[in-house]
């Protein structure tokens, strides 16, 4: 596998610029599904020809490690924030763009975090050290 840092950067950034591209209700579906059938296909088989610098490599440890906690908060956290901001600011969500999406996005991130690293982490932790007594059950190869 070749090390390339520029290169697996640019296909992070080209991977941001195309979740954030600003479209019309119109081309949006056609937009998403050339997105996600051809170009991140692309993306990540090219990817996989290149390894992160070693720089890199403990930063897309981390992404890869918060990638399931993201999945599982950012919904309830954007509907807790735009609830929020809703309360307290007003029913219009345009006049808080793009501070709106980047704080809520701030947010899932940081609860991500401590999900990972206060109960993921532990969890896991407590687990091995579980399946490495002696007399516990351990799962059966076929």
């Amino acid at each position: 596998m070749k090390v390339s840092g520029p290169i697996s950067l640019g296909l992070l950034g080209l991977s941001f610029v195309l979740l954030s591209a600003p479209l019309g209700e119109n081309l949006r579906p056609l937009y998403d599904f050339v997105t996600v059938a051809i170009v991140f296909p692309v993306i990540v088989y090219v990817a996989s020809i290149y390894e992160p610098s070693e720089k890199l490599h403990s930063s897309y440890s981390l992404g890869a490690d918060l990638s399931y906690p993201i999945y599982l908060v950012h919904g309830p956290v954007f509907l807790f924030v735009t609830g929020m901001y809703k309360t307290f600011i007003g029913p219009d969500l345009a006049t808080g763009r793009p501070m709106l999406g980047l704080f809520a996005t701030a947010v899932a991130l940081f609860v991500s975090y401590a999900l990972f690293k206060y109960y993921d982490v532990p969890v896991r932790r407590h687990l091995k050290k579980i399946r490495h007594q002696p007399g516990s059950v351990k799962s059966k190869t076929v």
